[in-house]
């Protein structure tokens, strides 16, 4: 069903300073010291040494973000030796202005953006020489981006394997709903290219639709602004209230989340309390990072909450493990975590797994790129087997299907839109560069041009990077127009703890017009509004993470079904051969535009021979708008434009919750 090949992961090293990716959701510290922090502790003076000589250059490191790079060990590079040491890069600042600062109305920014755009792309092709005056130029960091550091991770102790046998679990309701089939279903389905097999499924156009939802939780939703379903909840409701476990593919930003917590909400209405010391939760959302289970949390505690319940969060941070298990036997209806905490607290008996009946993995690709996978057997393996199961992600490769079948039960695959497709919400642009300081020029002559319209995401490839890039650009605003007051300037990657990462994006969020650098630990879960530009200065280490990534952009608008409108800039140089093919097979696909800039830098690719088709509809970057098509618009259409809410009749409210 259109699904793409993943290509081979390629990580850098951590970082000396790595905090072993802490978790801050709370204030409270704990004495109690964290596993995984102590596994970074234990390295010894030596490995320290050797991890600072890595080179920038080494691939993305969003598993650097994440639970399973805690226990990974570094595998020594023949390129180690060779590589200089790292310059001292500091932490940025935080800058903190009023909104007012944007003072360029946008009309006239959105105007002059494409001429500043061309004018940059000259001035920077024509700027090979390295940016030697700047103290914290990428140059010193990243000259070899050949130079990839190697991983071998280390493997989680799964859960001991649990007989089900004989075991007599309390019956619980699954089927909430019976879905109609009807030729207008069919039809509502082909006008938004929408897969659901079996097919007989009709959408859930209307939260009045559905009996079960409890009064509450009807308020809830319409005090939160959503009048009516987005695509992939209006599908996946009639799937999930129904009782049927799921495969769901949906893009960034399409309202997946809430397309299970609401059938959640509903389920966990229909069970008995939970019994305080003795009960584990009903609910389990399993994620791969710690930044989307709290995405996740943040939904799943506003509306459990509406029916008296409670969530929580126990992905990681600085609470220990007495601590969680502390909140845990308070009782909680459910529970988000990442795999391998789950393993922690189930093993040290902080909680059970005894009455979870609905299990959700949200971004199953990425725990089984992070090899979460025996985790999460071993976790399901515990869980009992009648329950009802959904998997959700923007993009399922082979593998991921593969693994399903033994996690699901004869599921419903749903596919909004093509499978592994990147946001049609979002305009494409490659630009091909002669070097990494061209790119830096690029970045410093646009960044003031697509600020004002909105805010921008610049993606890097390592921490070493971030940090560095982040000075570039504050003393490239510090040394430009001094009328105009510059924008926040702020970055997060994986050594930065979670109350490091939650102030930056706490600041980024505060003004419209803020700039945010970060390695691949944004690309998944980050739900901010405004977020107008993604630029990936450094490319996406395959076709996956480049979709997570522009998926940041072109967001679904909280009063409706609309979306904004979002733009996306991939800076790609002679080294980026391979995922010029890859983007190119990709566009390909979709039907986008493709410039002969990058035809002509995937040619040069080693996979190079069909990858792309001979009748291709090749326009230049900066041509004329009708040769350049969908992925080659004015600036001023990629972020202006109607956005009228979608609008539906108040619906009634129709069953009382059985927890109030």
């Amino acid at each position: 069903m259109g699904l793409f090949d993943e290509e081979s992961s390629e990580d850098e090293r951590p970082s000396p300073t790595a905090q072993g990716g802490a978790y801050d959701n709370y204030e409270e510290d704990d004495d109690e010291e964290d596993p995984l922090d102590a596994f970074m502790n234990s390295l010894d003076d030596n490995t320290a040494a050797n991890i600072q000589l890595k080179k920038s250059g080494g691939r993305l490191d969003v598993e650097a973000e994440e639970e399973a790079t805690s226990h990974w060990n570094v595998a020594p590079s023949e390129q180690d030796n060779k590589s200089r040491p790292l310059a001292d890069s500091k932490l940025c600042g935080y800058h903190d202005h009023d909104d007012s600062s944007s003072s360029m109305q946008s009309s006239q920014a959105a105007a002059g953006a494409r001429d500043a755009m061309s004018n940059a792309f000259i001035r920077a092709g024509g700027n090979k020489q390295s940016n030697s005056g700047t103290k914290h130029s990428l140059e010193q960091y990243n000259n070899d981006e050949d130079g990839i550091q190697k991983y071998q991770q280390q493997e989680i102790d799964p859960l001991d394997k649990v007989s089900h046998d004989g075991v007599l679990y309390e019956p619980f309701r699954r089927n909430f709903y019976t879905p109609n089939n009807t030729s207008s279903g069919i039809a509502w389905r082909k006008q938004h290219d929408i897969v659901c097999n079996p097919s007989n499924f009709d959408p859930i156009l209307g939260f009045g639709e559905v009996e079960a939802f409890p009064e509450e939780l009807l308020q809830e939703i319409a005090r939160s602004g959503y009048d009516s379903p987005t695509l992939v909840q209006s599908q996946t409701l009639s799937v999930a209230i129904s009782g049927h476990d799921a495969l769901i593919t949906a893009a960034t930003g399409s309202g997946k989340t809430l397309a299970y917590i609401w059938p959640m909400v509903v389920h966990i209405n229909d069970q008995p309390h939970i019994n305080p010391g003795v009960d584990g939760p009903i609910g389990l959302v399993l994620t791969p990072t710690r930044e989307l289970a709290k995405q996740v949390f943040k939904y799943a505690s506003t509306f459990i909450q509406s029916i008296g319940g409670k969530a929580m969060e126990v992905a990681g941070g600085n609470r220990g493990t007495w601590e969680l298990t502390k909140e845990l036997k308070k009782g909680c209806e459910i529970v988000v975590s990442t795999p391998g905490r789950l393993i922690d607290l189930v093993k040290k008996k902080g909680t059970n797994l005894k009455r979870v009946t609905f299990v959700v993995l949200d971004e199953a690709d990425r725990m089984l790129d992070m090899g979460f996978e025996n985790q999460v057997s071993s976790i399901l393996g515990n869980i009992r087997p009648d329950r009802q199961t959904l998997l959700l992600s923007a993009t399922f490769g082979k593998r991921v299907e593969k693994v399903a079948r033994g996690w699901l039960k004869n599921p419903v695959r749903i596919a909004i839109g093509r499978t592994g497709a990147s946001s049609e919400h979002v305009d494409q642009h490659v630009m091909v560069l002669p070097n990494r300081s061209s790119k830096i020029q690029w970045l410093k002559e646009m960044l003031p041009v697509l600020s004002p319209l909105g805010r921008c995401i610049v993606f890097v490839a390592s921490r070493a990077d971030c940090d560095a890039l982040t000075q570039i650009i504050l003393q490239s605003f510090a040394a430009g127009d001094s009328t105009a007051l510059s924008p926040t300037i702020v970055s997060i990657h994986g050594d930065k703890d979670q109350r490091d990462r939650n102030q930056a994006i706490s600041q980024f969020k505060k003004q419209p017009s803020a700039i945010l650098i970060a390695t691949d630990v944004a690309s998944r879960g980050l739900d901010v509004a405004g977020i107008m530009t993604v630029i990936n200065f450094d490319a996406a280490k395959n076709l996956d993470s480049y979709v997570h990534r522009i998926g940041r952009a072109g967001r679904l608008q909280k009063d409706g079904d609309e979306h904004q409108r979002g733009v996306a800039y991939t800076l790609l140089t002679d080294k980026n051969a391979d995922f010029a093919l890859t983007l190119v097979e990709s566009f390909e696909r979709e039907g986008r535009v493709v410039s002969q800039e990058l035809v002509a830098l995937s040619q040069r690719s080693k996979r190079f021979g069909g990858g792309w088709k001979k009748n291709s509809k090749v326009g230049l970057g900066f041509g004329n708008d009708e040769d350049n098509g969908r992925t080659q618009q004015r600036p001023s259409d990629n972020y202006y434009g109607p956005a009228s809410a979608a609008t539906a009749t108040e619906q009634p409210m129709k069953k009382k919750s059985r927890w109030g």
